[in-house]
């Protein structure tokens, strides 16, 4: 049996990764009406929070879930079980659609790149 601390570690990281991550796409949303020099320092301190907190979180929840995965302590099979397969395939899928949709843009902004109203549809 695993210790109870990996599974609350791998959940704590879950909760804390999408928690950043859905701020911040909704500061992505907000900083579509912002003035520019309000839209770049938001977006500087936006990008600092993710890397910071949100990030970690992420790392956290992709190691203690390898962890789980690799010394399978209650012999579960998981490769073996069609639910691992399709929330594995939904992870990967999130972790794609959060760097191509949340952190590239929040990048840009923070370095005075793109301009959010191209994708103004997008963060609404």
């Amino acid at each position: 049996m695993e210790p109870a601390w990996i599974r609350m570690a791998h959940v704590f990281g879950a909760l804390v990764f999408l928690g950043g991550s859905l701020s911040a796409a909704r500061l992505l949303g907000l900083l579509i009406r912002a003035d520019e020099p309000v839209r770049a320092a938001s977006a500087a301190l936006g990008r600092k929070v993710y890397l910071t907190l949100t990030l970690p979180a992420g790392l956290l929840l992709v190691g203690t879930g390898v962890y789980t995965l690799v010394t399978d302590p209650d012999g579960v099979g998981y490769f073996k079980q069609a639910w691992f397969h399709v929330k594995f395939s939904m992870a990967l899928l999130i972790l794609i659609v959060d760097h191509l949709l949340v952190m590239k843009p929040l990048k840009a902004l923070a370095k005075g790149g793109a301009d959010p109203r191209a994708s103004e549809g997008l963060y609404r």
